[in-house]
């Protein structure tokens, strides 16, 4: 389990780079290859699930805070009902398949509708509860300066070669 300092020493010694302004620029460094291992990373460490109320005539759903991708989205219409998992479909696909927001049905769709909701159509006839998977972001570890107790994460803790050399080929930029 590397920490952060762990991660800038390994930078400093392998740049073999002392100054001043080079240490300065290692948290901009490791979080940049933080996004970029987001987004190139199909990692199921990054997932997250959260429970959802699909309320009854409103097609629109709130996402957690720090939602980069929905996964999946299903619901079940009781207690004891099996799981319905909504296909994903283009907001533009939402709005031509179920025109009229306020007519209900049984829900088989969802779109991304902003970064902090997903549409989904038909829109419920009650409330249903669901679950929604998402990709979300790790603390940065850029963030821990050593003030804060956070000093490890996701990335360095389980995969510490591949953000250590994204780290480095961010400092090569």
């Amino acid at each position: 389990m590397a920490s952060y300092s762990y991660l800038k020493t390994d930078i400093i010694n392998t740049a073999e780079n002392e100054s001043t302004e080079f240490e300065e620029q290692i948290a901009a460094f490791v979080n940049r290859a933080e996004d970029r291992l987001v987004k190139e990373l199909d990692d199921s460490g990054l997932d997250y699930y959260t429970s959802v109320t699909l309320t009854a005539g409103n097609p629109n759903a709130t996402l957690p805070s720090g939602a980069l991708v929905v996964r999946n989205v299903m619901f079940r219409t009781s207690a004891t009902s099996n799981i319905t998992t909504l296909l994903q479909r283009p907001y533009e696909f939402a709005i031509d398949y179920w025109s009229v927001p306020t007519s209900v049905g049984k829900p088989k769709y969802y779109s991304r509708k902003d970064n902090s909701s997903i549409y989904i159509v038909p829109t419920p006839t009650s409330a249903l509860s669901g679950e929604i998977s998402y990709i979300r972001r790790p603390l940065a570890l850029a963030s821990a300066t050593g003030v804060s107790a956070t000093t490890t994460n996701y990335y360095s803790e389980f995969c510490y070669d591949a953000l250590f050399y994204a780290s480095m080929i961010e400092a090569t930029r």
